[in-house]
């Protein structure tokens, strides 16, 4: 767990909207290169509309969302889609040593509970400490 918070000290995080769920985007200054993994577990891996989707949410410039790696003439080369931090994108792509601000992952945040769906468990709380006094 250590080696997880030295490697994630470096990273920021922002919050999106897309498709109306609220997602907290992880993003920092790396390479696809040794980096595979991560690039290739995000929601928009192989999938440039969704990536697209992620860019524009973002009210931070310069994200990149990567989506796939291509080879090609004795090259690699990563596609992403880059924030412009107003609700507009660039599809781009670099070389896949290069370090750029790539988002890394994106967790969806748990929509708050209801101020009705809370009751129950309040009145199976006051019932316990009833039974408790008893």
């Amino acid at each position: 767990s250590l080696f997880s918070i030295l490697a994630t000290a470096n990273a920021a995080t922002t919050i999106v909207t897309v498709s109306e769920q609220q997602y907290t985007v992880t993003y920092e200054s790396i390479s696809y290169v040794g980096n595979e993994s991560q690039f290739q577990s995000t929601q928009w891996w192989l999938n440039p509309v969704t990536a697209q989707s992620f860019a524009q949410a973002s009210s931070i410039n310069g994200i990149n969302y990567g989506y796939e790696k291509s080879t090609g003439f004795g090259l690699s080369y990563l596609y992403s889609i880059r924030s412009n931090g107003v609700g507009g994108s660039l599809a781009v792509s670099a070389d896949t040593a290069d370090a750029r601000n790539y988002a890394i992952s994106a967790v969806a945040v748990p929509a708050p509970v209801p101020v009705l769906g809370i009751l129950p468990i309040l009145g199976f709380l006051k019932r316990m400490r009833m039974r408790q006094k008893a």
